[in-house]
């Protein structure tokens, strides 16, 4: 996998929205990866939950995954 763009404009000050050519399963990876390593720490207790949408579930699973990577455990 090369390098994931994470574009500045779909940050927002209290969540991340974007289209799904926007919001993709490698930028969830990264993002959820990003955030447990630096600001939760290894082993930091997370709970994951989805909404209906049709992406959630791809969505959900790079969460995990990226979660996985960081040392998190996962209350899906």
């Amino acid at each position: 996998m090369g390098r994931v763009l994470l574009p500045e404009h779909v940050f927002r000050e209290y969540d991340i929205r974007g289209t799904l050519d926007e919001i993709t399963p490698d930028f969830v990876r990264v993002v959820v990866r990003t955030y447990v390593l630096k600001w939760l720490g290894p082993g930091a207790k997370v709970v994951l939950a989805r909404d209906l949408r049709s992406s959630s579930a791809e969505l959900a699973e790079a969460a995990i995954d990226g979660l996985k990577e960081a040392g998190a455990q996962i209350w899906d």
